[in-house]
């Protein structure tokens, strides 16, 4: 039950990667691990929040080019 509820307070984004495996008395690896054996994604990005790490990835290329 605590897993889930870690799981449900990282996927709001009210805790971070980190601060979730932490509440589970985890390393951060291990809550990865536990993620993609429930097949929970570790990531998961909105279609707006991709379009802007797209546009943020190709500002920073062209800055260093």
């Amino acid at each position: 039950m605590k897993f889930y509820t870690a799981v449900a307070l990282y996927q709001k984004r009210k805790l971070s990667l980190g601060k979730s495996a932490e509440f589970l008395g985890m390393d951060r690896l291990d809550f990865i691990k536990a993620l993609q054996q429930e097949n929970i994604p570790v990531f998961d990005y909105s279609h707006n929040e991709m379009n802007e790490i797209v546009d943020d990835t190709e500002s920073l290329s062209k800055l260093l080019k």
